[in-house]
């Protein structure tokens, strides 16, 4: 199965149903794993806001059939407010600029918690739960000697040792009314995005 099947197979498990249409935010919307998220999402009705970058970015999102938000990772006033009052939350970018990638990538995370955790006013089309999904990688399990699976130690390499305490992070912000997941795809390739 593909990553974006992958994701999404993750929130229906949530016990969110995405049949009805949601308001998502998703990040890295123009990258392989996000793209292929926007596609399934926008085709399956979804209302989507993405993160992205530039206005030639915010102009491939448009033609996706999402509404874009301009912003950058590493400036959570440039999109906490656009983050606000959805349904589900897909953070599938990693902003390797200026060799801060892990310190940006938890900022996000805490930031689309935040918005995530946030009351909301209540009314038939809103979701008794939200949903967030937060795209790790499997290097984080590290060297195995026999297959693994979620409850397998973990032993990441020097690369991604920093992921684990963002997944904990996200993890233990799961409550009744928030599910949390951890996506850790194994090798990412393709022809796009």
């Amino acid at each position: 199965a593909s990553c974006a099947s992958r994701v999404l197979r993750a929130a229906r498990l949530s016990a969110v149903c995405l049949s009805a249409p949601m308001r998502i935010f998703l990040t890295g919307a123009t990258g392989y794993i996000g793209s292929a998220v926007l596609d399934s999402l926008v085709r399956a009705g979804h209302d989507v806001t993405a993160l992205v970058r530039n206005s030639d970015r915010a102009a491939e999102i448009a033609t996706g059939g999402a509404r874009a938000v301009l912003g950058d990772l590493s400036d959570p006033d440039s999109y906490a407010a656009a983050a606000d009052a959805h349904d589900g939350y897909v953070h599938a970018a990693f902003d390797t600029a200026a060799g801060r990638g892990p310190d940006v990538d938890r900022l996000a995370v805490e930031t689309l918690l935040t918005a995530a955790r946030r009351p909301r006013t209540s009314s038939s089309a809103v979701p008794a739960s939200r949903f967030f999904i937060y795209t790790s990688s499997l290097p984080v399990v590290g060297r195995v000697p026999e297959p693994a699976d979620e409850d397998a130690p973990i032993n990441p390499i020097p690369l991604v040792a920093w992921r684990p305490a963002v997944e904990a992070l996200v993890t233990g912000a799961g409550s009744e009314r928030l599910r949390t997941m951890v996506v850790r795809p194994g090798i990412v390739y393709g022809g796009g995005a």
